[in-house]
């Protein structure tokens, strides 16, 4: 059994991949591990053991991301055999070309966004109370509509996450210091909203194609 990490295009002879053994396949190359004990689809257990391990690989995909393009195959993912994995890129390789070219030189920032709060300064009736939550609801709506478009001009691409409560964002690695001030700076202006940016990151959303409308 193989498990996969990462679709990259022609590695290094020399890059260390950290244990992890390259498949390489004309312009592309797949980052994997030989595992024990795991049939095809099963799902990895969620004991602190499996927890551990996805913390490590993606510290590991973090590394390997400063040095080159990848993008990270999510995490389980696994073929029986070489000639599966072999399949398995000939299906995908358009796709992986053209979104290894996409993401080329970027990372992604992630900018988490709070639930607005509701304060009251004073006891308030139920109807009250609803009336300020949908208030609070609206002024949400119209920050978090300003928090795009203050990302969007370092972004190629951005992906909302969540209902509106995450946004990725594809950056160049060399812009990636001035846009994660920019947010903390429109943070600061906003101390109403619980706003955090992390990253850069491997571009863990932005591994497929965008769909309409993003």
């Amino acid at each position: 059994m193989m498990r996969l990490y990462a679709v990259t295009g022609a590695l290094p002879r020399d890059l260390d991949t950290e244990g992890w053994s390259v498949h390489r396949a004309g312009s592309l190359a797949v980052l994997h591990a030989e595992v024990a004990g795991e049939e095809p689809g099963e799902e990895p257990g969620e004991d602190e053991t499996h927890e551990a391990a996805m913390v490590v690989d993606g510290q590991r995909l973090v590394r390997l991301a400063r040095q080159v393009t990848l993008l990270p195959v999510r995490y389980g993912s696994r073929v029986a055999d070489l000639p599966e994995l072999e399949a398995l890129v000939a299906d995908h390789r358009d796709a992986w070309e053209r979104r290894l070219a996409a993401v080329e030189g970027c990372a992604e920032l992630l900018v988490r966004v709070g639930e607005p709060a509701v304060r009251a300064e004073r006891p308030v009736s139920g109807h009250e109370y609803l009336r300020q939550r949908a208030r609070a609801l609206e002024q949400g709506e119209r920050r978090w509509d300003g928090l795009v478009e203050l990302v969007r001009p370092w972004a190629r691409e951005l992906r909302v996450l969540s209902a509106h409560r995450r946004l990725a964002a594809l950056v160049s690695r060399e812009q990636v210091p001035e846009a994660r001030e920019a947010v903390g700076a429109w943070a600061g202006e906003h101390p109403e909203i619980d706003v955090t940016v992390t990253g850069p990151w491997p571009p863990f959303s932005f591994c497929e194609e965008p769909r309409d409308g993003e």
